[in-house]
């Protein structure tokens, strides 16, 4: 799977970010609308640049307990 750009907006005293956000242009946007109704706190703009997934478990014979 090719990566695809995206992009975060965090403020460190919030929730965690909920919305991915196309471009890095979007993403200013969405912090300074936040920093606007949110006076004091900051707003930071997060690309992502790489990615994991794991996606290779198996199992042979029977289950370890407790599963």
């Amino acid at each position: 799977m090719i990566h695809e750009k995206f992009y975060l907006v965090w403020c460190e005293r919030g929730a965690a970010p909920a919305v991915k956000h196309r471009t890095h242009d979007l993403a200013c946007r969405e912090a300074q609308r936040l920093a606007k109704i949110n006076s004091g706190d900051t707003f930071h703009v997060l690309e992502c640049v790489s990615s994991c997934t794991y996606a290779n478990v198996v199992w042979t014979g029977e289950l370890p307990l407790p599963f």
